[in-house]
């Protein structure tokens, strides 16, 4: 009895797995990665993946901008400034709109610290979350 339910059992496992580690259509999820993609590993073709609209618009110009002038590998390891993102808010516009503000931390290695926040808007297109627009900026000392 318990060989014949065994195969069962571990296919709705691999399944179930399957299913949680998969993309999530989900605002959050989308913006997250797509801050991961952009902001951590400076990846604007896989942030493009997850944009439509205006943002897309806007990353295919910084790639066709930064055409010749990309660093290597080893290059681009080396100048790298540390990068942390945190989300701050969220902002549930309508129930297919959400904002997103995030607090980003940029750590040269030439030393000191800057702060940006950046703001991502996220809109519900044909079934799936996409980022449609996304600013930064420095904010306002007080």
């Amino acid at each position: 009895m318990i060989r014949k339910s065994f195969p069962r059992f571990f296919f709705l496992t691999v399944v179930i797995a399957a299913l949680g580690c998969g993309a999530k259509n989900d605002p959050r999820a989308v913006a997250d990665k797509f801050c991961y993609h952009y902001l951590i590993e400076l990846n604007q073709d896989e942030a493009l993946s997850l944009a439509s609209g205006l943002a897309q618009q806007k990353l295919k110009e910084e790639i066709e901008l930064l055409k010749g002038a990309r660093l290597g590998a080893d290059e681009l390891k080396s100048a790298k400034p540390f990068i942390d993102y945190e989300m701050r808010r969220r902002d549930d516009r309508t129930d297919s709109q959400v904002m997103f503000y995030y607090k980003i931390a940029i750590e040269p290695k030439t030393g000191g610290k800057i702060e940006e926040e950046v703001i991502i808007s996220t809109v519900l297109e044909g079934g799936r979350w996409k980022v449609n627009n996304y600013e930064h900026y420095r904010p306002n000392p007080l």
